[in-house]
């Protein structure tokens, strides 16, 4: 199992700050794996559900379906799951942003489109189509990164991504600046074959926070630099 290096990978390489924790565990040596290749969470969820419908279910003389109050709380659990799983994370720490105002709504609303727009190729394993949102050297690195999970039987697939705030706006001369991206987004990898989740999950958005730098050359913001940020 490759580790994603969280210097370039675009959602931090699981090195977010909530949301569900991952189901991988670390050998050394930079690699991470998980052992029976499965969402432990998916399957624990389903196999202790399924149990309790089996153990409370019950049926009248008749042969007909008869409800209990277990059945009602089971409902209650189902359905408080579901809107779990699209809430977004409560924050926990304050580095964490919220608002996106740097002084520049224009160029706020750019920065976001050019963030999103780069996630959402990286989701696809399309950079191609974002090239152009790209300097070359980190267009390279990230090419690179999905070419070589690839070669390892991996996809690391990173959606619903959601921009919270944007802070430490700096301008470090004409053309270049750099802006700290606070965002939420679910992560995970998955085997190119079987499609199963192999680090990460698919359940929980986990927030993120990175430091992008962008060249402006007054045409179009090219992503330049990422550092991940710990929250």
């Amino acid at each position: 199992m490759a580790f994603i290096p969280h210097a370039y990978a675009t959602a931090g390489g699981f090195h977010g700050g909530g949301g569900g924790g991952n189901t991988t565990t670390n050998n050394g040596g930079g690699n991470t794996t998980n052992g029976d290749y499965e969402d432990s969470y998916t399957n624990n969820y389903n196999s202790y559900g399924n149990s309790r419908y089996r153990s409370y279910s019950s049926y009248n003389n008749s042969g007909s379906y008869v409800s209990s109050p277990f059945d009602f709380i089971f409902v209650v659990v189902l359905i408080g799951g579901f809107i779990w799983k699209f809430k977004k994370p409560t924050l926990r720490k304050s580095s964490y942003v919220h608002g996106k105002d740097i002084g520049n709504p224009g160029l706020e609303k750019e920065i976001e489109q050019t963030f999103i727009l780069i996630q959402e190729a990286w989701d696809r394993q399309d950079l191609h189509s974002v090239r152009n949102l790209y300097t070359d050297e980190l267009y390279y690195k990230h090419q690179k990164i999905i070419d070589d999970l690839l070669t390892k039987g991996l996809i690391n697939h990173t959606n619903d991504v959601i921009v919270d705030g944007f802070s430490g706006y700096k301008r470090k001369n004409d053309e270049t600046f750099q802006v700290d991206i606070s965002f939420v987004a679910i992560d995970f990898s998955v085997n190119k074959d079987t499609k199963e989740i192999v680090q990460g999950n698919n359940m929980y958005r986990q927030e993120f926070k990175q430091r992008w730098t962008f060249l402006d050359d007054g045409r179009q913001l090219r992503a330049d630099k990422i550092k991940e940020l710990r929250i």
